[in-house]
């Protein structure tokens, strides 16, 4: 990876999204982001970014306001787990257990098998309904994925995508190269439609030598 070309590229995607109108800020009080979702019009945010659920040593989430009159209009963040020799298939049901009580075991999902190491989960994304009209949405994840693979440089970076937004290309456009279904309903959060979008460190390295030619 080279730090010049991450660093060049996120700073590009930064002044597109203030030239609509947004301004960025990275943050890592986890409990300040779950005191905003109040102001989140139509969003209810995951537990899985709690402190006192989880482990947020190694977690932040972006902050976005609207320029004209600092109203808050975007939200997103992102944390680090090792697994160590466990997959996702094992880290991800202890999580929702947690959250939920709800006793689960498993997804028929073949790629939670293959992630494993230092994972960087991001979620929660989540633009007002003012600044839709802008076409944000595709960039502002962007810029939270590369926030995360700059940060910690992990082995994965993981993220679940909705049916509508995974057909209509939203996860491509967010430079996400392998989404899968997951293919069972896991308590409130997770629908068997859903998708499970993921990158290796490797693919990142890639795209961010691509993107910033």
């Amino acid at each position: 990876m080279n730090p010049m070309h991450l660093s060049s590229l996120l700073q590009a995607l930064t002044a597109q999204v203030r030239a609509k109108g947004m301004a960025l800020e990275l943050l890592e009080d986890m409990e300040a982001l779950y005191r905003a979702e109040p102001q989140l019009d139509g969003k209810a945010l995951s537990p899985l970014f709690r402190g006192e659920l989880f482990d947020m040593q190694d977690a932040f989430w972006i902050r976005g306001v609207r320029l004209s009159d600092g109203k808050l209009v975007h939200v997103q963040a992102a944390k680090l787990e090792d697994t160590g020799r466990r997959s996702l298939a094992e880290l991800l049901p202890r999580q929702l257990n947690r959250c939920y009580d709800a006793g689960l075991q498993r997804a028929d999902c073949p790629a939670l098998d293959l992630i494993r190491g230092r994972l960087a989960y991001h979620g929660d994304t989540w633009v007002s309904p003012a600044m839709r009209g802008a076409r944000l949405g595709g960039t502002l994840t962007q810029i939270g994925l590369l926030a995360a693979y700059a940060r910690w440089q992990p082995d994965f970076v993981y993220a679940f995508f909705e049916k509508g937004p995974a057909y209509s290309g939203f996860g491509a456009r967010s430079w996400y190269t392998k989404m899968e279904r997951m293919g069972r309903r896991w308590s409130r959060w997770i629908e068997a439609t859903e998708f499970l979008a993921y990158m290796t460190r490797e693919e990142l390295d890639r795209l961010v030598a691509l993107e910033a030619r």
